[in-house]
């Protein structure tokens, strides 16, 4: 997939519920994080969305393959989704 740059990104499934965000390195310089509603402080392991450059916008609650994105974490290694077992 591209996203409105022309940036090409993908979303690469690790296990039964992991994804991980593949997106050129030098985009995540210039990606947005934010906390869950209600959260006071960011925990990058436990995100409530994440918005690269150019999208798209991902939040915990949407779908990814028809599954709900249930945690966002920024890790040394990338972006990765975890998501329900169970298709919505």
């Amino acid at each position: 997939m591209k996203n409105r740059h022309g940036v090409k990104y993908s979303f690469d499934k690790v296990d039964g519920v992991t994804y991980y965000f593949n997106i050129p390195e030098k985009e995540r310089d210039y990606m947005r994080f934010g906390t869950k509603e209600g959260q006071e402080d960011i925990d990058l392991l436990d995100l409530g969305f994440c918005d690269p450059s150019g999208g798209p916008f991902i939040e915990v609650g949407m779908l990814l393959e028809g599954r709900a994105i249930t945690r966002i974490m920024d890790t040394p290694e990338g972006v990765f989704f975890e998501v329900t077992e169970e298709v919505v």
